[in-house]
């Protein structure tokens, strides 16, 4: 197991040790540098669409850019094709057909990457396989590791994919496990599976005990966000701000706050039936959400969407979180929070978000939005400049 060599003091706050405390709180000091010189650049992408693209991808999308694209790839499940867009001249680019049966058979896309425009990851939930830009098979590994009494997995959710990591030849992503009762193993929050080796390596990373104490009082807001990319993984949980980033190299975690100035931060612990899912609902859509910290590489600084109270009559539908205060956070590589905007409730889709050399991608075609043209793909890029 992997000893973690933590490069800030963990605070201990008094919630930990007041049982009847109603309210989540924040375990680290939030440090403020904001920088009133930065502003913030909105731009659109476009594009027309052909007879079997889509207007709104849910998940199962991965950009790719390299000097000269900017490429968009999307699972579509009703032609059973990878839908690839061309950010730059905006069009459609091309439409990668998937077998479901044979040799070159793939029946479930649960995480798609595009490594290359020939070199594609795809996990779908049992195996790890590799795919060239023709959509056939180059390999396929059996993603479930066993173990004496149990087995072990990569965990999958829209907010932490699993991510194959070109620069070691390992796929990264959340560890769960059939042990029982609990599933995640303590303080074993990722694991990373060797393609070249074929072995298995447990991470572990700072878990706050506040985290593991609390998770059945946070309801549906428990949620671990993970962020993979080439040298780091930065992650958080959904009912807090605090933000943590592990270094691969050096094995060690980097801890912020992480609280906004523009939104309540604080929630409030779920005391209703646990089998009770609309009551859970409600109490998701009532409290602050945290999304997954988003590092780019190329600006050294992290972005994070936070979803806060909710701005006019409270709507618990499946569309609700967008008529909350929705905020764009911005940190250095210090996690020093230095900008941060309210956004607009119905610009904005976020089922994706991508980072390229411009800023950060993110959907639109946003389903509140009444103009909504479903005749195009829709895209913006925010990027944050003096």
């Amino acid at each position: 197991m992997i000893k973690i060599k933590h490069i800030t003091t963990y605070i201990c706050v008094s919630v930990f040790i007041i049982s009847c405390n109603i309210h989540t709180e924040s375990l680290y000091k939030t440090q403020y540098a904001i920088n009133n010189r930065l502003k913030l650049s909105v731009d659109s992408i476009i594009i027309p669409l052909d007879s079997i693209s889509l207007p709104e991808y849910m998940s199962n999308t991965s950009y790719y850019e390299d000097d000269s694209l900017a490429l968009l790839y999307a699972f579509n499940s009703k032609t059973w094709n990878i839908d690839v867009f061309d950010l730059n001249k905006k069009i459609v680019n091309n439409h990668i057909h998937l077998e479901r049966e044979g040799s070159n058979g793939i029946n479930n896309v649960m995480t798609l990457q595009s490594i290359s425009i020939d070199f594609i990851f795809i996990y779908d939930g049992f195996n790890f396989i590799f795919i060239n830009g023709e959509g056939k098979v180059l390999s396929r590994t059996n993603a479930h590791c066993e173990k004496k009494g149990y087995s072990f997995f990569l965990y999958y959710q829209p907010s932490s994919l699993p991510f194959y990591n070109s620069s070691d030849k390992k796929i990264y992503g959340r560890y769960i496990t059939t042990k029982e009762p609990f599933s995640f193993a303590d303080n074993e929050l990722f694991a990373a599976y060797d393609t070249q080796n074929h072995t298995w390596e447990i991470l572990s990373p700072e878990y706050p005990p506040y985290i593991k104490n609390n998770r059945k009082r946070l309801g549906r807001n428990s949620w671990l966000n993970a962020n993979f990319t080439q040298d780091r993984i930065s992650y958080n949980f959904s009912a807090l701000p605090d933000i943590f980033v592990y270094k691969l190299d050096k094995q060690t975690v980097m801890t912020s706050g992480g609280e906004s100035k523009l939104m309540d931060n604080r929630g409030q612990f779920y005391s209703g039936n646990e089998k009770d899912d609309n009551a859970k609902w409600i109490h998701l859509l009532d409290n602050p959400n945290f999304d997954p910290i988003l590092y780019d590489r190329y600006h050294d600084i992290y972005y994070r969407i936070s979803f806060g109270e909710f701005t006019s009559t409270p709507d618990y539908s499946n569309s609700g979180h967008f008529l909350k205060k929705i905020v764009l956070s911005v940190y250095d590589n210090s996690l020093q929070l230095i900008y941060e905007t309210v956004l607009p409730n119905f610009k904005f889709n976020f089922d994706g978000y991508y980072i390229s050399t411009k800023g950060l991608l993110i959907f639109g075609n946003n389903p509140l939005n009444e103009n909504i043209d479903y005749e195009k793909l829709v895209l913006y890029c925010i990027s944050i400049r003096e």
